[in-house]
């Protein structure tokens, strides 16, 4: 499928806040983690009181907005486990996601 320069370009800005998005979901993921890991099992290990188990539910449920967030905003399409990290392009549609990488199609 072709796609006019604007549309190419509305998407590279789409996916900078998905990108931004997904950035700050990752901060907020990780430190649910780490309360996971040292506030199990004894409650004198709990952290502000609550058990890590409940860290790890919230993990869980901000899964699933990441998940989705993770997504080509051309094709919809979820890049998934094996999405990378920082594509610079769609694996299935091939557009370009970044501004700062040449057009290999």
């Amino acid at each position: 499928m072709e796609f006019s320069e604007e549309e190419l370009e509305g998407f590279i800005k789409e996916f900078a806040k998905r990108r931004k998005r997904q950035i700050y979901l990752t901060l907020i993921l990780l430190p649910l983690v780490f309360a996971y890991v040292f506030g199990r099992g004894d409650p004198s290990n709990w952290i502000c009181g609550i058990p890590g188990e409940v860290y790890l539910l919230i993990f869980f449920i901000l899964l699933i907005p990441a998940y989705i967030n993770w997504s080509c905003p051309a094709c919809k399409r979820m890049f998934g486990r094996r999405g990378g990290l920082n594509p610079t392009h769609c694996r299935y549609c091939g557009v370009p996601l970044r501004g700062d990488e040449p057009d290999s199609r």
